[in-house]
């Protein structure tokens, strides 16, 4: 009898001793909780988001929000769907998307391919004042060989206009081009050369620069690597950019340092996968970067930056030495995931094309049927 209860003693203060240790406080967590949720879904995959008159505006390859018809553009107000007059339509070649979204003189400006804004005979790149639609002037060229319209910023009173394209408002424009409210004209003696095809992929305005990103190697006459700086009289190149068969999808600003994701090996002379960060005299890593991907190529298409981290959204698994499903976020030194990411593209391909945020959440766009546990349509936030 004395050593059966000294048994059941030593048992209960076995169970006792586990039992707080399972309730400790201090005990790290092993799942992180799904922060995702759904709206609405789109039936086909997201391009660009921005913000215009406090609204979400999504633009994409999309004919559907939920059930209603939408053209390629919606506006999300928190709650619904909502139409902008007809949206976009008729693209040449039988495409119609959107690439790129800004504002402009307080009016959304929206270009990638189409021949129709509303009722508006337009030409890839088209301005909404929050009621009817209008043309911006003869518009940007796109045919067969060119892409057209791909990325917009406002610059010292002007719109910027970066792409693949020959001409803007019938004046010769090579990728790159200006708009000042009433004509175009090329904007810095243009850009030439590149990989595949060129072109200028991303603008961002940086410490009152403009930056131009994408596959080029001549910023006027000047020689590059696939992205160089304006200052307002003459163009530069960042130490030797990237690598030269390398491209720029996207760039951002973090912790006041210039951030360009794209798909790329070497940023100036550093190893950089995918993404580098430039501290406007020399180029680092943010770690490994994004080490490994399942689709065609691996890269990064999108960035942002949400709670005090740098939002990376594209086409991987791995993000450092962390898996992340086609979404990862970089503090400065570590890179992690959300939860489990977004995946189940149409036709086997997920990507993420466009991050925003909105009314306090991260809005994720892109080609994706999943996101985390969720079943979602080319769209779905994030709120932490």
């Amino acid at each position: 009898m004395k050593n059966f209860l000294l048994l059941r003693i030593s048992f209960m203060v076995f169970v006792l001793i586990h039992a707080c240790k399972e309730d400790s406080p201090t005990k790290p967590k092993t799942e992180e909780k799904d922060n995702w949720f759904e709206l609405s879904p789109l039936d086909n995959a997201v391009g660009a988001m921005t913000i215009f008159n406090g609204n979400l505006i999504v633009g994409g390859n999309f004919t559907k929000a939920g059930d209603v018809s939408m053209n390629h553009i919606a506006e999300w107000d928190g709650s619904n769907w909502n139409d902008l007059s007809g949206g976009v339509s008729d693209g040449a070649q039988n495409v119609t998307t959107i690439y790129a979204l800004t504002v402009f003189n307080n009016r959304l400006i929206v270009a990638g391919r189409f021949s129709r804004a509303g009722n508006m005979s337009v030409n890839n790149i088209a301005a909404w004042d929050g009621s009817t639609w209008s043309a911006l002037g003869e518009g940007i060229d796109a045919d067969a060989l060119n892409r057209g319209p791909l990325s917009l910023t406002v610059y010292q009173g002007n719109l910027i206009v970066g792409g693949n394209f020959d001409e803007a408002g019938g004046v010769i424009a090579e990728d790159l081009a200006y708009w000042d409210g009433s004509e175009y004209g090329e904007f810095a003696g243009g850009t030439s050369g590149g990989f595949l095809g060129g072109g200028v992929q991303a603008l961002l305005v940086f410490d009152n620069n403009l930056v131009a990103a994408g596959s080029f190697s001549q910023a006027d006459s000047t020689t590059v690597s696939n992205i160089a700086l304006w200052n307002g009289t003459s163009w530069s190149s960042l130490n030797s950019g990237i690598n030269s068969d390398g491209r720029i999808y996207d760039l951002a600003v973090y912790n006041n340092n210039l951030i360009a994701g794209g798909n790329f090996s070497q940023a100036g002379e550093i190893d950089a996968e995918d993404i580098a960060v430039w501290n406007k005299s020399n180029w680092s890593a943010c770690g490994t970067g994004i080490t490994e991907g399942s689709g065609i190529a691996i890269r990064i298409e999108a960035l942002s930056v949400y709670n005090g981290q740098l939002i990376a959204g594209g086409m991987f698994s791995k993000a450092g030495d962390v898996p992340a499903s086609n979404i990862a976020r970089w503090d400065g030194s570590t890179w992690s995931a959300l939860g489990k990411g977004v995946d189940e593209g149409l036709f086997g391909l997920t990507f993420v094309t466009a991050l925003q945020v909105f009314d306090g959440k991260l809005f994720v766009g892109g080609s994706f049927t999943t996101a985390g546990e969720k079943t979602v349509g080319h769209i779905a936030g994030w709120e932490e």
